[in-house]
């Protein structure tokens, strides 16, 4: 691999053994040779992230935007930071402006669902739940995301039905099993 590559295996490694201020110099030191490597970016953020560092999150985003602002990473990354900062509307106009120009955005619709679950538009994140799962029909995570969506208005015989599908298709998922089982 060349030396940006194995800066940011070994900025990976640091991280996972929770030296994140080492693991951010061999980031640094690839941003220093090339300001938009997105996958330096990516792992910057990451490590930003688990410090808390919102002001240095912003800057990552709006570098990521600069850099590629033809693809919604950057845009998705900054509309759950304002969902993390529970500023829900900022988050939804950054979300439907992706969603606007790539509607069928699985990241930006997964974020979706969750602002509006958060702000209580459970029919509005049940629509988006909905999407989901006609996007990906052989995975879990729409039929999962709508159960805990009708679960949370009350519906349990619904919610029940919907982890039951998800369960279905990710047999081996600990997450839905636990919700089937609570409701029970």
């Amino acid at each position: 691999p060349d030396d940006a590559g194995l800066r940011l295996s070994l900025a990976r490694f640091m991280a996972r053994e929770k030296k994140t201020d080492a693991a951010l110099e061999q980031v640094d030191a690839v941003l220093k040779a090339d300001k938009y490597n997105e996958e330096a970016l990516k792992t910057k953020y990451e490590l930003l992230a688990r410090k808390g560092d919102i002001a240095a999150l912003e800057g990552v985003i709006e570098l990521m935007q600069a850099g590629a602002p033809e693809k919604d990473e950057g845009y998705i990354l900054e509309a759950r930071l304002r969902f993390a900062q529970k500023e829900y509307d900022a988050a939804l106009d950054i979300l439907n402006k992706v969603l606007e120009k790539n509607p069928d955005s699985v990241p930006a619709l997964l974020t979706k669902a969750d602002v509006l679950s958060a702000q209580q538009k459970f029919d509005e994140a049940i629509s988006v739940a909905e999407t989901l799962q006609q996007l990906l029909p052989d995975s879990a995570e729409g039929y999962y995301r709508k159960g805990m969506l009708l679960q949370q208005q009350g519906d349990t015989a619904s919610a029940s039905q919907q982890y039951e599908i998800a369960l279905q298709k990710a047999p081996e998922s600990a997450e839905v099993l636990t919700a089937l089982v609570r409701l029970e």
